[in-house]
């Protein structure tokens, strides 16, 4: 294992890193909220205080907001836990410090909320996987059930010190989880630490699937778990233990876990259908996607077009000629929708000047 890392807390409340938490954290905040734009002209001002008041140890953090949205996607309801800005600086000054190194012992594939990993890592591993000369024969896929309400705090203060050491970094991160939920368990949505927090958590089991079981191959996105291989036995014990592994800590698979031949029902994983040697888009975020551009063709707002470059991007992963002849070509062009955007990026340059 490698060394931990310690005498980190000293780089937390510097009153660089506080200034720098206090611009990360404003920045794409609405232009409406007068708080917003009073701490985005004064952030020197704002983070000195916060500096303050994590060197001498009278931060405390307040009481949430919480919203509940729809996910469009799905239509599930989801609870968000809206901390104020000063909580939100404070966490982004922790995590200016502890993402590198949580970056750094991170699973390769593991993909779900990770700097410069992405969908994009998931899509290319399996494709890998399965186009080689000798392609993967058997897959499963989990997920484990409502994992943010029912993970447990000890789970990653267990994780946080096999990487760091210093007992008062730790103890901010603990802190900052008690603001969440008071009773140990449960992982809020909406804090910005709080997707850190749930792969770290999961980075025990990432180490112990890689060395108990070298020739299953998986990728994770957050509490969603891809496994492949050639050997149905093999696979059938790595979800075993991964059963068995989150039973100890109280948590539980969402479905009974299936071992399936790719070749009769390919991989479903991210809205993709994974098969040898080609790629599909699911029917639900398909429909989702036509539809954005048939709004974007009617009147195209900076909204759509942000959603329709980023919809490009998920397109050049799969095998898709047909559906962007029909779907998308008709309806929507991608260099008008990049100068909007591009023109509105100036307009917000020119007017923080």
């Amino acid at each position: 294992m490698p060394r931990r890392i310690g005498f980190l807390w000293d780089k937390v409340y510097e009153e660089r890193n506080c200034i720098y938490a206090e611009k990360v954290m404003i920045k794409n905040k609405r232009r409406r909220n007068r708080t917003a734009e009073h701490i985005k002209q004064n952030p020197e001002t704002y983070g000195k205080a916060l500096s303050r008041k994590l060197k001498d140890g009278t931060f405390e953090f307040h009481e949430y907001r919480e919203a509940i949205i729809t996910d469009s996607y799905k239509g599930k309801k989801r609870r968000l836990k809206i901390p104020c800005f000063e909580d939100q600086a404070a966490m982004q000054a922790w995590l200016n410090i502890a993402a590198p190194y949580i970056e750094r012992r991170n699973y390769y594939y593991n993909c779900g909320s990770i700097p410069g990993a992405g969908q994009d890592r998931a899509v290319r591993a399996l494709q890998k996987w399965l186009n080689t000369r000798k392609p993967v024969k058997y897959a499963s896929v989990i997920d484990i059930k409502s994992f943010y309400d029912t993970c447990e705090h000890r789970l990653v203060i267990r994780g946080l010190y096999m990487i760091f050491k210093d007992r008062q970094f730790v103890g901010f991160a603990a802190k900052m989880m008690r603001a969440m939920s008071s009773d140990g368990v449960g992982l809020a949505i909406g804090y910005p630490v709080s997707h850190w927090f749930a792969n770290v958590a999961l980075m025990e089991l990432d180490y112990e699937l890689r060395r108990r079981f070298p020739d299953v191959k998986f990728v994770r996105y957050m509490d969603d778990v891809a496994l492949a291989g050639n050997n149905k036995r093999h696979i059938r014990k790595a979800l075993t233990y991964i059963d068995h592994y989150l039973a100890k800590s109280h948590m539980s698979l969402k479905h009974e876990c299936q071992i399936h031949k790719i070749e009769d029902r390919g991989i479903n994983f991210l809205s993709f259908k994974f098969n040898h040697h080609y790629t599909l888009l699911l029917k639900p975020l398909m429909y989702r996607m036509a539809r954005k551009f048939r709004r974007a063709y009617k009147h195209l707002t900076l909204r759509l077009a942000r959603g329709v470059i980023s919809y490009k991007g998920i397109l050049k992963y799969c095998n898709s000629y047909n559906f962007r002849k029909e779907r998308v070509y008709p309806y929507v062009r991608f260099k008008k929708c990049r100068k909007l955007i591009a023109r509105s990026e100036v307009n917000l340059c020119t007017s923080n000047i």
